[in-house]
């Protein structure tokens, strides 16, 4: 990583999520800034080998982090640990916005495979961009 500001981050787009990709690429961590449209997050999902810090910075969005689900609102935290099932979703009827960091650095990559995916891929695509990663779906985005 280099000091000083960071200039000219890059925006991937995908199922719903506008993600401004801040750092990863020293191989480090991972920072990136989500924004989650309405009825749109991400499924219960295993990342075996990350782990993740969630900032709510506006609205809120609903958590499912092992067996609990709760409501997180802007400024709180949400702390995954690698190999524990995890998702979201956005329940409100405008955008939200999280900060994600996750370590090592990882992440970013696999949304940027994620969002190269065609706009009608097929299951198995979406399991190998899975499986390079090291991620599992393992249920399907509550909306409600």
């Amino acid at each position: 990583m280099k000091s000083g500001r960071i200039e000219g981050s890059e925006v991937v787009r995908f199922a719903g999520l506008t993600t401004e990709i801040i750092a990863g690429d020293d191989g480090q961590v991972t920072v990136m800034r989500m924004t989650v449209a309405p009825k749109f997050g991400a499924p219960p999902h295993i990342s075996y080998d990350e782990d993740k810090i969630f900032l709510l910075f506006a609205g809120t969005l609903r958590f499912t982090v092992k067996d609990r689900t709760f409501d997180v609102h802007a400024g709180e935290f949400v702390a995954v640990k690698g190999g524990d099932v995890h998702g979201f979703v956005n329940l409100q009827q405008s955008d939200t916005v999280q900060i994600l960091v996750s370590t090592p650095a990882r992440h970013h990559d696999f949304f940027r495979a994620m969002a190269a995916l065609p706009p009608n891929y097929e299951p198995a695509e979406l399991e190998a961009v899975c499986r390079r990663f090291n991620q599992k779906i393992v249920g399907t985005l509550s909306k409600g």
